[in-house]
């Protein structure tokens, strides 16, 4: 069970965004009322008890990263993009079968498969047959975790999810129009359950616009990490606010992750369970509004930045060039004097 760290401690926790800028480590210190504030989905799910997985997992070494994020988001990125198109939907209803899309990305990628399912497990862990609570489940991923940036702690959850989440809504999609072993494996993931009409239309809609929510969201994560490895914090002030808001912001994606998981497994069951993905709904689209605002605002700042930049060289030029006309006129004079 998670504990609460204590206040005095709390308060004065250090979170590392760290970048290499010239040679130089930049380490951002982080109060705890500057963080997003963070309401609570479940009553169990303290603030304090945030605080502590987010920062008591966390000891980033870029020697442990074997893949590009980026990619990773990429690809993952189509999956969310195909597999949340309610058109899949419609086809399922219809029993259409949609032409296939070759992804035409970098083929030489090669993804972290074993740690992607191994962070699948976590998310769907059981424990004498029940299902291990949400929080519980987040702070197991963290600890697996621990070694990464906050980025990549994101991407690879998502990645991690992305994997069951596109061989369902393709399972379903190709159920009753495939050969003999899909439709065994179907079978088996219970898609006759879920391609019930009634089923399907009372379903289909708040896990697929969550999980594009929570892309978007780690998009603007990845953003900002990209702002701070190319640009001086002291010289754009909002991209350290922005920095403060990551911890929490990642904490609540691999949160919001593990619940669509849960919320995959009670697609195809007949049971009718309580849904808190209305109130983590809300939650992400708060974050992911702040941190647009913190993107939009620190890509004006750089903006202003260079353009002063650019008024200095200029002035520093046109300086310069007034000089030497001032010489050259000296010397021709000189020349031209008896």
């Amino acid at each position: 069970m998670m504990t609460s760290l204590p206040k005095n401690k709390a308060r004065n926790a250090t979170v590392e965004s760290s970048a290499q800028k010239e040679g130089v480590h930049i380490s951002t210190t982080v109060t705890h009322e500057e963080h997003i504030r963070v309401e609570r989905v479940e009553s169990y799910v303290s603030e304090d008890q945030i605080w502590t997985v987010v920062h008591e997992n966390h000891f980033p070494d870029p020697n442990n990263l074997s893949f590009s994020v980026r990619d990773l988001l990429s690809v993952t990125g189509n999956i969310i993009d195909e597999a949340a198109n309610n058109s899949i939907v419609d086809d399922i209803l219809q029993h259409n079968v949609s032409d296939m899309t070759i992804y035409d990305g970098d083929d030489t990628f090669i993804s972290p498969l074993c740690l992607l399912k191994s962070i699948s497990c976590q998310m769907s862990s059981c424990k004498d047959g029940e299902q291990v609570s949400l929080p519980l489940r987040t702070e197991a991923i963290f600890k697996k975790l621990k070694t990464f940036s906050w980025e990549a702690k994101a991407v690879l959850t998502l990645a991690a999810f992305a994997l069951e989440y596109g061989d369902f809504w393709h399972l379903a999609q190709n159920y009753g129009q495939c050969d003999k072993l899909t439709k065994s494996v179907a079978i088996l993931k219970r898609m006759p359950i879920l391609i019930k009409h009634e089923t399907l239309k009372k379903r289909r809609a708040a896990i697929n616009n969550l999980i594009v929510e929570t892309y978007h969201v780690i998009r603007y994560s990845v953003k900002l990490e990209d702002l701070l490895r190319h640009n001086n914090p002291n010289d754009v002030p909002t991209l350290t606010t922005a920095m403060k808001k990551i911890p929490a912001a990642v904490y609540w994606i691999i949160y919001t992750i593990v619940a669509c998981t849960a919320k995959i497994n009670r697609l195809t069951s007949d049971k009718e369970e309580p849904d808190n993905l209305p109130k983590l709904s809300l939650k992400i689209n708060e974050i992911h509004q702040k941190l647009k605002e913190d993107y939009d605002k620190c890509v004006k700042e750089i903006d202003e930045l260079r353009r002063r930049v650019c008024v200095q060289i200029y002035g520093c030029f046109f300086l310069v060039l007034c000089v030497y006309l001032i010489l050259f006129k000296d010397f021709l004079f000189e020349r031209s004097s008896p």
